[in-house]
């Protein structure tokens, strides 16, 4: 379930220990984001394209909606 495994993602949990994000060991910055089967909707987030170290992002089976934001071209790593 989505609502569980993203209960992880706040403020009293270094992001790079939520369920789903992977993060780099020299820089702790996102090199992983994996959102499969969360049962997610809506668009995809334009401000992903931010996560300038994501190698890899996996939305496998959810219901995202819309066109894949411009901003995720910017991602070349």
């Amino acid at each position: 379930n989505g609502r569980v495994v993203l209960s992880s993602w706040n403020n009293s949990i270094p992001l790079c220990n939520w369920r789903g994000v992977t993060c780099g060991r020299k820089h702790k910055r996102v090199t992983s984001l994996d959102l499969t089967d969360l049962q997610l909707g809506g668009v995809i987030s334009p401000y992903l394209g931010n996560l300038s170290f994501l190698v890899s992002l996996y939305l496998v089976n959810n219901s995202f909606g819309g066109t894949i934001p411009q901003e995720l071209g910017n991602l070349f790593r």
